[in-house]
């Protein structure tokens, strides 16, 4: 241990303070040391700021949730090989690893890069530390949590004195001493038990404060021990010579059973449940906009991947998912008579063999935990109970996998656009000029490759911790975990990054031999409420473009359709000056063709005209439909209906989408068409929407939590069961329509026992939030299929349908047409679809061709679909979180059949190897991106 003890005083006289305790002071008395650098801030703030200084040159930050990399005043272990002996590493510290042997045991191989990582060894055992920053660069939050309160102990001084020299002990002495050190030993043992194995303990230890109030997760993690020992007794009746672990302890003879089972739900175990819900992570994916030199917005925005720890974000979720872990192990000791089999796919479902514990009434959110050998004995005990029934698969999102672009937005946005001026590079005839014009754009390319390549791996060590069972998530993060992995099999290295970005340029062919355009520039302008062009498509003669925008009605009249009008793409006329003020992004790449043209003698200036259609980039590994738009806000999905705000929207959009719609229609005489949808009753119908909403307001009076009497009055003081009857019986009564969604409804307001919940604050507002979503689409759903005796439609069944047409137009529709532009990199299969058809043909259908569409509200999404067929088009309803409150957002989504149903091309291009296409101009182009940007990365580890 010298090492370690010059490393103390190396520490000591770097920071002129003699510390009141050494490491190995305290290890000798027998004690572990349990500082905690939080109080140690509170009690002592200067010897909490050289903890601050020291980690930051370790580890290159003092905030857990930092940037962590690699720093100085890190000693390497002495064992590297060994993981047994912990490398070596004395207890509390940590230590440069260096791996010297593969893991195969050929001490000859030549190591992969990034075998060096830094491993904290804490006090216990040896097998349970992990790195705080392991081979791949990534920082382990809790880990540094767990060293820097090792660091805050020396400070403390929790050591017994030392007995002074001069003084010889007598017998008495020393066995007093021992007698008080054996003791000591038990009360720290006891102590660290009594934390991590109490029910919540863990929880508190890892996040930070308790959840015992109120409907808090301590009283179900107490559940959780109790039906784990009955489970672990039931095993070993019904497995008299069972050897699973978890139920025997490895040893049937000890009289009372064994305390095995214990470790699979509390404590500090990898497999334990509260562990895993201590450190439950998501991720939110967030805009952040983009400034230009004078710090305005530019109208362009940056992905920000942030992983979020969900016991700090989403208490609510989290209890909720807790009492569907109760759920399940109540079906599983019920016996043939548990009554609430029913229930099962409310509560508990399977991804592949992870569980998912979903939420209250929720469909789609809930915690998923990693299987392990309790629960799998609970399923298939709760499966015999249930006659049989499995327990259902959450079967993969329909619109998933999630967009690629939400992580690689820019590489889709570079390889189009770097496809069609690579080829104009060529082109330019002087030698000289086209160097010089090659060597900007790859300049720039270069580096937006970086910059998007150093975005993904930040997310990407979310995502690990993910794939190592390091955390637990709710099921939306998991959808964007398991894109993320695919996505980094195909990105992983240099050749891979090649092959994508090849892919992505060779299935952008088909479109760029359709449309021939003069330039392609990045901009992402609004044109629709919750829709932004990513790219548009440029011309310099407005005869061509007109043309062009004939290939949608070309191809639909030419399929014997005669509703064609509305398939034209559309466009738009501006100049180059107004897209230079689009963003940075659009200025830089415009030079690029302004210099090209130039070299031809073509000079475009800033009052040079302009004809652009619209273009909305979508890529996925496989694509089963997408994401037409989105808002965040019910609220701003008012307003944008009505026309009063709401977000950006294009000052033509409003008109486009009423005439589109036909709402207003007018006879030949000049007299509006009886029974014809109107916007005045689009208006109407949002007054009955948001009076719904606002009537919710009654229910849940306030954001603080409410109680009331039996006759639905509030009334002070804490919050109450009887008060969740109430309102849920005032809910029933005020709004009928909900009848269809009652199971949804009640999962809000009960426990897994079925017993009322407390209207805390937090309970109060997440239902209130998801009673907005259950509302909306109920009421459209019982509205919009109201019929007459005859059999048609009644004029609120009519406004109710042109309501949801005309939002799901503001929301996902684009001034101007426009069109969508889909890269299947699985099948390597070409998509380009009318961005307005898919939505003009259900929107209007559902108004002037009732018969052939299904209108059908179902949980939180309102589906349209083509009788007899796939098609759909969904207006859902989401849920965002923040901290404690809870958004009401919603997204326009698309069917794949729906979309190929519109198609302009539909072409396989096939899959690309990297070594395809070896003569071709894009491989040469690419190569040379490849050795820019191997000079970047030299150039940047030099300085």
């Amino acid at each position: 241990m010298n090492y370690f003890t010059q490393l103390l005083e190396s520490y000591d006289k770097l920071k002129k303070r003699q510390l009141n305790i050494t490491l190995d002071e305290v290890t000798a008395a027998g004690q572990v040391p349990t500082g905690d650098y939080e109080t140690l801030k509170k009690q002592n703030p200067e010897a909490a700021k050289e903890i601050d200084d020291l980690l930051i040159k370790q580890l290159g930050t003092s905030d857990p949730k930092g940037q962590m990399s690699v720093g100085t005043d890190i000693p390497n272990a002495p064992n590297p090989d060994n993981s047994e002996t912990g490398y070596g590493v004395p207890q509390g510290t940590i230590a440069k690893v260096i791996k010297t042997i593969q893991s195969g045991g050929d001490p000859t191989a030549i190591l992969p890069q990034g075998e060096t990582f830094i491993y904290y060894r804490g006090f216990g055992d040896v097998k349970s530390d992990r790195p705080i920053i392991n081979r791949y660069g990534e920082g382990n939050s809790q880990i540094f949590r767990r060293y820097r309160n090792a660091l805050a102990a020396r400070h403390e001084g929790a050591a017994p004195k030392k007995t002074t020299p001069d003084k010889p002990k007598t017998p008495e002495e020393k066995e007093e001493e021992a007698r008080n050190k054996r003791n000591a030993e038990l009360r720290q043992e006891l102590d660290r038990n009594a934390s991590w194995d109490r029910a919540g303990g863990t929880f508190e230890r890892h996040r930070g404060f308790r959840d015992d109030g109120p409907d808090g997760l301590e009283d179900k993690i107490r559940e959780w021990v109790g039906h784990g020992k009955k489970l672990a007794e039931d095993y070993r009746l019904r497995n008299p010579e069972g050897e699973d672990h978890w139920a025997t302890g490895g040893s049937r003879a000890a009289e009372g059973g064994t305390q095995a089972e214990q470790s699979y739900i509390t404590g500090n175990a990898g497999a334990s449940l509260e562990r895993k819900f201590a450190l439950a992570e998501g991720i939110d994916i967030s805009s952040d906009p983009v400034l230009d030199d004078k710090g305005n917005e530019t109208g362009e925005t940056d992905l920000v991947v942030t992983p979020v720890v969900l016991a700090e974000n989403d208490i609510v979720l989290m209890r909720g998912a807790a009492e569907s872990v109760n759920f399940l192990f109540r079906a599983a000791l019920g016996d043939k008579e548990f009554e609430d089999c029913g229930k099962m796919s409310t509560y508990v479902k399977k991804r592949g063999n992870s569980f998912v514990f979903l939420a209250r009434g929720e469909t789609e959110q809930g915690m998923v935990i990693q299987s392990n050998p309790m629960l799998d004995y609970a399923a298939e005990r709760a499966m015999d109970n249930c006659g049989g029934m499995p327990i259902q698969q959450v079967p993969k999102a329909k619109y998933d996998p999630q967009e690629l672009n939400d992580f690689r937005g820019k590489i889709n946005e570079v390889a189009i656009t770097s496809l069609h001026i690579a080829g104009l590079i060529q082109n330019v005839k002087n030698p000289r000029d086209r160097r010089k014009i090659l060597k900007d754009h790859l300049d720039y390319i270069a580096g937006k490759l970086l910059e998007d390549d150093f975005k993904f791996k930040a997310a990407m060590q979310w995502a690990k911790k993910v794939a190592a069972g390091e955390v637990s998530t709710d099921t939306e993060s998991q959808k964007i975990y398991e894109t993320l992995q695919e996505l980094e099999k195909m990105t992983e290295n240099d050749e891979l990054l090649k092959s994508y970005f090849v892919s992505l340029s060779r299935l952008e062919l088909p479109v760029l031999e359709a449309l021939e355009p003069d330039l392609i520039l990045p901009v992402g302008v609004n044109t629709g409420q919750g829709y932004a062009d990513d790219n548009v498509y440029g011309y310099l003669d407005p005869d061509v473009a007109e043309a062009k925008v004939e290939h949608f009605r070309s191809a639909c009249l030419a399929q014997g359709g005669t509703d064609c009008d509305h398939l034209a793409l559309g466009y738009e006329t501006t100049t180059i000056g107004e897209l230079r003020t689009q963003g940075k992004e659009a200025k830089n790449i415009l030079s690029h063709y302004e210099s090209v043209y130039k070299s031809e003698g073509r000079t475009l200036t800033d009052s040079t005209p302009v004809y652009t259609i619209g273009s909305s980039l979508k890529s996925y590994l496989r694509f089963g439909g997408y994401k037409a738009g989105e808002n965040n806000g019910w609220e701003d999905r008012s307003a944008v209906v009505r026309d009063t705000g709401g977000g950006t929207v294009h000052p033509q959009m409003h008109q486009q989408t009423r005439t589109g719609l036909g709402l207003d229609a007018m006879d030949d005489t000049g007299n509006p068409i009886k029974g014809s949808p109107t916007y005045a009753g689009v208006v109407a119908y949002q007054d009955k929407l948001d009076a719904d909403v606002e009537a919710l307001s009654t229910v849940f009076p306030g954001a603080d939590g409410v109680q009331v009497d039996k006759k639905g009055k509030v009334i002070p003081g804490e919050w109450s069961n009887t008060g969740a009857q109430t309102i849920y019986n005032k809910l029933k009564n005020q709004f009928s329509y909900l009848e269809g969604q009652q199971d949804n409804v009640l999962r809000l307001f009960k426990d897994d026992k079925g017993h009322w919940l407390p209207m805390t604050p937090q309970n109060h507002a997440y239902i209130s939030e998801r009673m907005t979503r259950l509302l909306t689409t109920a009421r459209y759903h019982q509205d919009g299929n109201e019929r007459d005796s005859k059999g048609n439609l009644t004029a609120n069944a009519i406004n109710a349908r042109a309501n949801a047409a005309y939002t799901i137009q503001m929301l996902g529709g684009a001034v101007g047409g426009g069109f969508t532009n889909v890269k299947d990199l699985d099948s390597g299969s070409t998509l380009v679809v009318s961005h307005q058809a898919p939505l003009d043909g259900p929107t209007r259908g559902i108004l002037y061709n009732p018969d052939e569409w299904d209108f059908e509200g179902v949980g939180s999404s309102l589906r349209i679909t083509r009788k007899g067929t796939r098609q759909s088009l969904s207006l859902k309803t989401t849920r965002k979180t923040r901290k404690d409150t809870y958004q009401t957002g919603s997204a326009v989504m698309i069917s794949k059949a729906l979309a190929e149903e519109y198609a302009m091309i539909n072409e396989v291009v096939g899959a690309t190897g990297v070594s395809d296409g070896q003569e071709s101009l894009m491989y040469k182009f690419i190569m040379g991106q490849k050795l820019l940007l191997e000079q970047l990365e030299k150039e940047v580890t030099m300085n």
